[in-house]
C-alpha cells in the first residue's frame, strides 16, 4: 500500500522548484506543478518504493493528475 504522506513528502522536497504544502487532491499536472521529467523522477520513485511495474499504456494524466488519483489507480490497477 502507498504510503500518501511519504509520497507527498517526495513530491515537494524532491519534484517542487519551490517547496510548498502539497494537497491530495492539488492537480499537479494540469497546474504546472509537475512537469514530464518530474513525473517520469515520480513513476520511478513508485516503482521502487512499491516494487511494482507501471506499464507506459498506464501513464495517463487521469491516473497522475493528483496524489489521490496516484493512489487509487495503484489500488485499483495494481491491487497494491
Amino acid at each position: 500500500m502507498i504510503d500518501i504522506k511519504k509520497m507527498c513528502a517526495f513530491i515537494t522536497e524532491e519534484l517542487l522548484f519551490e517547496p510548498q504544502v502539497l494537497g491530495n487532491d492539488e492537480e499537479l499536472l494540469l497546474s504546472g506543478l509537475l512537469d514530464s521529467m518530474a513525473i517520469a523522477q515520480l513513476v520511478v520513485y513508485i516503482e521502487n518504493e512499491l516494487e511494482v511495474s507501471i506499464p507506459p499504456v498506464d501513464l495517463r494524466i487521469e491516473n497522475f493528475r493528483t496524489v489521490n488519483c496516484i493512489a487509487a489507480y495503484l489500488e485499483n490497477s495494481l491491487k497494491v
